[in-house]
């Protein structure tokens, strides 16, 4: 696995509205598990994945350009109807 890189496994729904261009920000869970993986400098870019089952490489699978992130509280159906603190990752084609 490459270092460099932030891998995203996305739904459906969200991955086909980034691939559009309608989607723009993605917004992980600040957790400790993707505090390891967004706070890392040596981040150069996303990859993002649809579902599970695709493969590296899969021509499905969407490059962004790393961009950095913010910290911020969001409510969104995804992760109930609560605030939760979230990175917000900005997404810019490669």
């Amino acid at each position: 696995m490459r270092s460099d890189t932030l891998f995203l496994t996305m739904v459906g729904e969200y991955f086909d509205q980034c691939e559009v261009g309608t989607k723009k920000i993605e917004y992980p869970l600040r957790t400790k598990y993707w505090k390891s993986r967004v706070e890392n400098p040596d981040l150069k870019r996303i990859e993002m994945r649809r579902g599970r089952r695709a493969k590296k490489g899969d021509p499905k699978n969407l490059v962004f350009e790393w961009n950095g992130y913010t910290e911020t509280t969001i409510i969104h159906p995804l992760f109930g109807k609560d605030p939760v603190e979230v990175y917000a990752i900005p997404l810019v084609k490669l």
